[in-house]
């Protein structure tokens, strides 16, 4: 247990540090904070940074899974590619304008916790 514990930490530790990149999320918390008000700044914020947490939690648990269906792991990483492939097609093309169109605080939240 201790050591799931630690895994976790660290890659929390891991993730909040490569969330400071200027990635979509960071970009869209530093355009809805110059071009609306800090209030939903704050609401991109959340909404970008609480996946984090369930993401790092779910690789944590599929790890410990997937160690017994070692056969799998091909297939899985195929899968896995064929899928970040498709959300970053999907996002390149829908995300900007769903984020400048949006203003209410729930509208934002969500938008960039799908980001």
């Amino acid at each position: 247990m201790t050591l799931l514990l630690i895994a976790f930490l660290l890659s929390f530790a891991i993730s909040f540090v490569g969330s400071i990149q200027p990635g979509p999320v960071n970009l869209a918390v530093l355009s809805s904070s110059l071009q609306q008000k800090n209030r939903n700044a704050i609401f991109v914020a959340i909404g970008g940074s609480w996946p984090e947490f369930v993401f790092c939690f779910i690789a944590l648990k599929a790890a410990d899974y997937l160690i017994q269906w070692k056969q799998y792991f091909l297939y899985f990483q195929v899968l896995m590619i064929l899928l970040l492939l498709f959300i970053a097609i999907y996002l390149w093309f829908n995300t900007t304008s769903i984020i400048a169109k949006s203003t209410k605080k729930k509208d934002l939240f969500w938008v960039v916790f799908w980001l």
